[in-house]
């Protein structure tokens, strides 16, 4: 559960973390200033913020509006679509059939802890509610974090690991093997 002032907290997560933004002013009054963004972040897509009225003001004219362009930066874990985050988290093929805990730490660097009991398949997706960003004009409310789970298999299982394992495991038969469509 977070605890603090959310908004500030996010304030300060947003100089040192994730969703990264790059901004651009225009100013548009009877000229156009525009201050190019570098070119690495080009292929980003913008999300533009206007201020209505808010350029230079002269007597006699009508003060144009001041328009930002936000670029969004990739992060390397985390994605974001809105408010929601998701995540890929890697665990080991025992993690996977016995369940286990682990925790991360968040965007803002506090730890989320994650505990699973029984099988994870792979690919499942586990929902964690609040610990997404910050909702648009609610910011003191928060979107999901997703995590999608991946296992990880060895790479060879030999010896007395393959007989224990066969003797755990049910036995299978052909009609337990199936192509899906």
């Amino acid at each position: 559960m977070r605890r603090g002032c959310p908004t500030r907290r996010w304030r300060a997560a947003a100089a040192t973390t994730a969703t990264t933004t790059a901004a651009t002013t225009t100013t548009t009054t009877s000229t156009t200033t525009t201050h190019s963004p570098p070119t690495h972040l080009l292929h980003i897509p913008l999300q533009d913020i206007t201020f209505k009225y808010e350029s230079e003001q002269k007597p006699g004219q009508i003060p144009g509006d001041v328009v930002m362009k936000l670029k969004s930066i990739p992060h390397n874990t985390f994605k974001r679509n809105r408010d929601t985050l998701s995540m890929k988290l890697a665990i080991p093929l025992r993690a996977a059939l016995l369940g286990f805990e682990t925790a991360f730490k968040h965007l803002d660097g506090h730890s989320v802890h994650v505990k699973r009991s029984g099988v994870t398949k792979p690919g499942q997706v586990l929902r964690i509610k609040g610990e997404g960003m910050p909702k648009h004009g609610t910011p003191s409310e928060f979107g999901d974090l997703l995590i999608t789970f991946t296992v990880d298999f060895p790479k060879s299982v030999e010896g007395a690991l393959a007989d224990g394992l066969e003797s755990l495991l049910p036995p299978f038969s052909k009609t337990d093997i199936r192509i899906f469509q």
